[in-house]
C-alpha cells in the first residue's frame, strides 16, 4: 500500500550571494561579469547557475546597474565604442550622460537630461523625476524608462558630415527606442536613397503637438549655447558593491563552497547587501575602487602594464595567502578586490595556476574574449620581449581616429 502522506522532498541549493537554501526552480543564469560589459563573451569562470533569481534581479538593477550606469563607467563605455567605429559604415554608439540640463525649463514634476554623441551632437530627454535612489544612475530609473515613462527625446546635430549624422541617428534611435523622438536640426543629402533613410531616422517636429512645441521652445537657449556644463550626480563608492559581488562569484567558481562559508566570504556578502556606504566602511574587505587609493604590493610599473587599450582586463593573482583580482578599464583605470584570504585554510584546492597571475581580456565593441594568458607572458608581450600569438592575432583591434571622417562641418538649421 502506498503511503500518500509522505512529504515531497524538494531539492535545494545554497545561493552564493544571499547564502540561503532555495528550491532549484528559483535559480537563474547569472553573469558574474556583467552582460552589458561583455559577460556573454566570457567563459564559464565568469558565469554561474548558483544564484537565485531574486539576487540575480536585484544585483542586475542595483549592483551591476549602479556600476554600469555610473558616470565614470559610462565614459569608459563611450570611449571604448569610439575605438571600434567602422569608418566604412555608420553604426549605433553609446551616448555620454551629462546629467540634468540647467538651461531648460520643465514642468514641475519633470526633468530634462542631456546626453552627448561621439561627434558632439546633443540629446535632450524629458521625463518624470525619479526617486532619489536613482540620482546617480545615468538616465534614472531604467525600469520606468523602458515601460512606464520612456519620455520625450530631442536630437540636435552638430556635424553635417553624413557619416556622423547617420551615426547620431542610429544611436539616438537605439538608446531612446521607447521614447517619443524628434530631431530639431537637419542634414541635407545629395543622394536620394540617403535622403529617404534620413527621413525615417530623423523624425521631424510636429507643429500640431502642443507638448512638442513647448519642449522645443524651452530648448532654444540650451541648443544655441556652445558651453558644456555637467551636472551628473556621482556616488563615490559606486563600484564597491559590484566588487564584492565579483569576488563572491569568482571565489565560489575557483574555491568552491568553502569560500562562502569562510569569514571573509561573510564579509563580502555584508558588503554586497549593505545599501548605506557607511555600513561598508568598517568591513575588512581588501582592494580599492576606481576612485580610491591603491593599496597592495604590486609595483606601479606592473600595474601600468596590466591593461589592454579598448578592453576590460582582469588579472587573478595568488599573492601570499590571498587571491585577488586586478581590473583595468579600457582607458586604464584600476580597481581591485581581494577574492579570498587565509588560503592556507582551504583544503583540496589547487591554486598553482594563479601563482604567477592569469590575465583575461573582454572587449564588447570588438566582440572578443581572450584568456587566460599568464601574467609573465603578457608582460613580456607588452614590453616587446616575446610575442604571444593569441594577443598578436586577437580581434581587440581599434579603428584609428585618422581613418574616420571629419566632424567639424556645421549643421543646417531646421526650417
Amino acid at each position: 500500500m502506498i503511503d500518500t502522506n509522505t512529504p515531497e522532498v524538494i531539492e535545494t541549493r545554497r545561493c552564493i550571494y544571499c547564502f540561503r537554501d532555495k528550491p532549484l526552480d528559483q535559480y537563474s543564469f547569472e553573469h558574474i561579469w556583467p552582460d552589458a560589459l561583455g559577460g556573454k563573451l566570457c567563459p564559464d569562470l565568469f558565469k554561474t547557475h548558483e544564484v537565485c533569481a531574486h539576487c540575480n534581479n536585484t544585483c542586475g538593477l542595483f549592483v551591476d546597474g549602479a556600476f554600469i550606469k555610473s558616470w565614470f563607467v559610462q565614459l569608459e563605455i563611450v570611449n571604448q565604442a569610439y575605438r571600434f567605429l567602422d569608418p566604412r559604415r555608420p553604426s549605433p554608439a553609446p551616448l555620454l550622460y551629462f546629467g540634468i540640463e540647467p538651461k531648460v525649463s520643465t514642468e514641475d514634476d519633470e526633468i530634462c537630461e542631456r546626453w552627448q554623441g561621439l561627434a558632439g551632437e546633443r540629446v535632450y530627454h524629458f521625463h518624470l523625476a525619479d526617486e532619489a535612489r536613482w540620482n546617480a544612475f545615468a538616465g534614472g530609473d531604467t525600469i520606468r524608462r523602458k515601460k512606464k515613462d520612456p519620455g520625450r527625446a530631442y536630437l540636435a546635430l552638430t556635424s553635417a558630415e553624413e557619416y556622423w549624422a547617420f551615426t547620431a541617428a542610429l544611436s539616438f534611435r537605439e538608446q531612446f527606442s521607447a521614447a517619443k523622438r524628434c530631431v530639431i536640426t537637419e542634414v541635407a543629402s545629395d543622394e536620394p536613397e540617403d535622403a529617404r533613410v534620413l527621413e525615417v531616422l530623423f523624425p521631424r517636429p510636429d507643429k500640431s503637438d502642443p507638448q512638442q512645441v513647448r519642449d522645443i521652445a524651452s530648448l532654444a537657449t540650451a541648443v544655441e549655447t556652445t558651453s558644456t556644463v555637467v551636472r551628473a550626480a556621482v556616488q563615490g563608492d559606486f563600484d564597491s558593491r559590484f566588487l564584492c559581488k565579483l569576488a563572491l562569484g569568482l571565489g565560489h567558481k575557483i574555491l568552491g563552497s568553502q569560500h562562502g562559508e569562510s569569514r571573509y566570504g561573510a564579509e563580502l556578502r555584508q558588503g554586497l547587501w549593505a545599501r548605506d556606504p557607511a555600513a561598508r566602511q568598517d568591513l575588512k574587505i581588501g582592494g580599492s575602487g576606481m576612485l580610491g587609493e591603491v593599496h597592495g604590493s604590486i609595483p606601479q610599473e606592473i600595474r601600468t602594464l596590466m591593461s589592454w587599450p579598448g578592453a576590460w582586463s582582469l588579472c587573478i593573482w595568488k599573492h601570499g595567502d590571498e587571491l585577488a583580482a586586478q581590473i583595468r578599464s579600457p582607458s586604464g583605470n584600476l580597481q581591485s578586490v581581494v577574492i579570498a584570504n587565509e588560503l592556507s585554510k582551504y583544503e583540496g584546492v589547487d591554486l598553482r595556476g594563479y601563482r604567477d597571475g592569469q590575465m583575461f581580456f573582454i572587449s564588447l565593441p570588438g566582440q572578443s574574449f581572450l584568456g587566460p594568458v599568464g601574467l609573465p607572458e603578457f608582460l613580456a608581450h607588452k614590453m616587446g620581449v616575446q610575442a604571444v600569438p593569441e594577443l598578436a592575432e586577437a580581434a581587440l583591434r581599434e579603428i584609428q581616429e585618422a581613418a574616420l571622417p571629419p566632424k567639424n562641418l556645421p549643421p543646417r538649421d531646421a526650417n
